[in-house]
């Protein structure tokens, strides 16, 4: 398994886990985008180490605040990754 498929797969069971806990607690969406972009912060940050990238300043939180976005406004987990790594190659030339 590659570390792509490695990574969609702990990301996706991490949030299918995290939204059914919403019908079951009283979390608000900020706590749950807060969760959600440390989540994609640390991933972000070992996906471009691991590929021994520079991350720029900015690349990461605007990657992350993409994600959440998308998410929010009823993106697929998968499309709303493709976009916003897309765009944050094309702004940062990642």
């Amino acid at each position: 398994m590659n570390y792509k498929t490695s990574y969609l797969i702990k990301l996706t069971i991490v949030l299918t886990n995290m939204f059914l806990n919403i019908f079951y607690s009283q979390a608000s969406s900020q706590e749950i985008n807060k969760l959600i972009k440390s989540i994609c912060l640390y991933e972000f940050n070992q996906e471009l180490l691991n590929a021994k990238k520079n991350i720029p300043k900015g690349s990461a939180e605007f990657t992350c605040d993409c994600f959440i976005n998308r998410i929010n406004n009823g993106k697929k987990l998968d499309k709303a990754k493709v976009i916003c790594k897309d765009e944050a190659t094309r702004k940062y030339n990642l």
